[in-house]
């Protein structure tokens, strides 16, 4: 697993692209999507905040809004191998979290504990402490010049069970998920949205045509989807399989029937509003209340902090506008 020095300076391109993917590949790193949009911005934001862990332990958090692509991003801000080999030399080891209970959460512990024991006799955690402690140890002992992948990481709760003093990065939706997390932390925040130009690429990949080629509804689409990658993603997978149905999806998102609009690409929601009402559902009562509220007005107005400060309790106001900023 070890990368460092293990390929000379003078190395061929493409033998060094195989020598890494092989890393990604034995640490469990997600393919990169057949259509991949280069956000150069947020990658080399990313890298740079990977590269502040290479001397001491601590957490990288790229939090965005659900859809915003922060696993894709997570995962090719690893496909460097100057990063891999300057900072994480041990290797990287990637680990779904997602919305569990405590059963799931220790099963998922239990298989990353043998994936990194070098004594493949030795028994599972039987809880999730013992668990926390054997990987504490592993990453102590085994790989401490490695990187753990989190990705979508939920609640405090489950963040403490990785405060294992070890290097990490995590996706979430939500930053205050590593307030209980002690150690060096840079958060980085991933675009909400592609711009403009991003998008219509994104649009051509999928339609296996020219961004000059596209046709006039392409924009309208991009309008309508506000860049979301998800949401774009989405009609483009669609429109790879019904070409001529350009029109018909720019009805749909008019009529804001995102329901019908279903991925037909590898996304774990089955379809946009079902990603979107995931975050909703994720609040406690109180912030859904107050995410409701917004209901009061056009989905085209700038709402200033006054107004808000007014309809809310303006004490607790200015905490939840952040909170509802990290879900949307």
């Amino acid at each position: 697993m070890v990368l460092r020095n293990s390929y000379p300076i003078m190395l061929p391109l493409n033998a060094i692209f195989f020598v890494v993917e092989r890393v990604l590949l034995e640490g469990g790193i997600p393919q990169r999507p057949s259509v991949f949009t280069n956000r150069s911005r947020d990658l080399h934001r990313t890298r740079t905040a990977l590269r502040s862990l290479k001397d001491r332990d601590g957490w990288v958090i790229l939090h965005g809004m659900a859809g915003c692509g922060k696993t894709v991003l997570a995962a090719e801000a690893l496909r460097s191998h100057t990063l891999l080999d300057s900072c994480f030399p041990g290797g990287v080891f990637w680990i779904r979290i997602g919305q569990v209970d405590p059963a799931k959460l220790l099963m998922r512990m239990q298989n990353l504990c043998v994936r990194l024991d070098p004594d493949p006799l030795r028994p599972p955690p039987r809880n999730s402490e013992e668990a926390r402690d054997r990987l504490r140890n592993l990453f102590a002992h085994n790989f401490p010049y490695s990187l753990l992948i989190i990705d979508d990481l939920w609640d405090a709760t489950t963040a403490k069970y990785f405060d294992i003093r070890c290097r990490v990065m995590a996706t979430t939706r939500d930053t205050s998920v590593a307030n209980c997390i002690g150690g060096k932390k840079v958060k980085v925040h991933v675009s909400e949205g592609f711009s403009f130009e991003e998008s219509k690429q994104t649009l051509a990949s999928w339609t296996n045509q020219l961004v000059r080629d596209l046709p006039p509804e392409a924009n309208a689409i991009i309008d309508l989807c506000r860049g979301s990658p998800l949401a774009i993603s989405m009609i483009g997978a669609l429109l790879r399989s019904h070409p001529t149905r350009w029109k018909y999806y720019v009805g749909q998102l008019e009529k804001k029937k995102v329901s019908k609009l279903k991925t037909s690409f590898d996304y774990q929601y089955p379809s946009l509003s079902e990603a979107l009402a995931i975050s909703i559902g994720s609040l406690n009562e109180e912030q859904k209340q107050l995410y409701q509220d917004f209901a009061l007005f056009n989905e085209e107005s700038k709402v200033p902090v006054k107004v808000l400060a007014i309809l809310w309790d303006e004490e607790v106001c200015i905490n939840n506008i952040l909170l509802l900023k990290c879900f949307y």
